[in-house]
């Protein structure tokens, strides 16, 4: 089974090499999917990190690597996704069918609020921040709960909490997400899912 990733607005960094390396024996490979071509970037804060990502990449573009990266794959595939990434996952997914998909994780994807009508092709789990600024989270949760495929958690942490660049990174909480990611990889992929 392979593992895909797609990041947040960041773009790869440290914290998505130590997951791959964590996921290393539970997958047969990991391919992490970065809006900038695989080049580590420096951004000082998220809100140069945003227009940058508007400005070189975009939700739509986003969407289509992922697309591209699924479409490749030739074995089972495991996606795992953080905002950006994650709204890009559940855009892919939803509008297209792929045969080889088995789970999609996902966390605070805040694009996911434009797109509740989009039914995921496989088993999702969305985590979710306490709340959100553009939408509330109550309301999304619910409506995407609907699907007997998608389960949703709110938690009391702040979106971003995964990556340590984020203001609202929390190490504890990033330490446990990814202890229960590589048991659910783990777990799919030995059959158990």
């Amino acid at each position: 089974m392979k593992v895909i990733i797609a990041t947040d607005i960041f773009g790869a960094g440290e914290h998505i090499e130590k997951l791959c390396l964590g996921l290393k024996d539970s997958c047969s490979s990991t391919k992490v999917i970065n809006p900038y071509s695989n080049n580590r970037m420096g951004f000082i804060n998220e809100e140069q990190a945003y227009n940058f990502f508007l400005k070189d990449c975009g939700h739509d573009y986003f969407s289509s690597l992922v697309s591209r990266a699924i479409s490749n794959a030739s074995e089972q595939v495991y996606l795992i996704g953080f905002s950006a990434g994650a709204s890009a996952i559940w855009h892919a997914i939803g509008t297209n069918k792929y045969s080889t998909l088995v789970k999609f994780y996902g966390f605070y994807p805040s694009q996911i609020r434009n797109y509740v009508h989009l039914s995921p092709s496989c088993e999702s789990t969305i985590v979710f921040p306490c709340s959100e600024k553009h939408f509330k989270v109550s309301t999304v949760s619910e409506e995407i709960s609907k699907n007997p495929k998608v389960e949703c958690e709110t938690t009391d942490l702040y979106h971003g909490f995964m990556n340590p660049k984020s203001k609202n990174y929390n190490s504890m909480a990033a330490k446990e997400f990814n202890k229960r990611l590589k048991g659910d990889v783990t777990s799919v992929a030995s059959g158990e899912f």
